[in-house]
Order: structure tokens, then C-alpha cells, then sequence
């Protein structure tokens, strides 16, 4: 099942297709490219379209770096 995982709650069953796993690499970039040139995520996945990352991932990923710094 790559890029699939399945999460139970309750007698809800939630399958999560397609999830975006940043890899160190990409979240060392991210958030160089965040902090120093001030890139949103609009501009990052426009400028790394290849990678295949996805808006709200990345949005949250950019929110953790605000608010945590890592």
C-alpha cells in the first residue's frame, strides 16, 4: 500500500490516500528558503512543481516552523 495509510477512530474508518512525506532534505530547504528569502507555499510549489507537494501539507508544515521554529 505505498502512499496509503489507513486510520481507524471509533467505528469510523478514515483512508488517507496520496500523503506527502517531506523528506529531511525537503524540510531543511523549506525551511531555509522560508526563513531567509521568505518563500510562501505558493511560491515553493510552484518553484519545485517536480516534487509533488501538496498545499495544505505544505501550509502546515510552515505553520509548525512559525510557531516552533523547527
Amino acid at each position: 500500500m505505498s502512499g496509503t495509510s489507513l486510520c481507524c477512530r471509533g467505528s469510523r474508518r478514515l483512508v488517507y490516500v496520496n500523503m506527502v512525506v517531506f523528506s529531511e532534505e525537503d524540510r531543511i530547504l523549506i525551511k531555509n528558503l522560508y526563513e531567509l528569502k521568505g518563500c510562501g507555499t505558493k511560491r515553493l510549489i510552484n518553484k519545485f512543481s517536480t516534487k509533488g507537494w501538496k498545499l495544505r501539507a505544505l501550509n502546515k508544515l510552515l505553520r509548525k516552523l512559525k510557531d516552533t521554529g523547527t
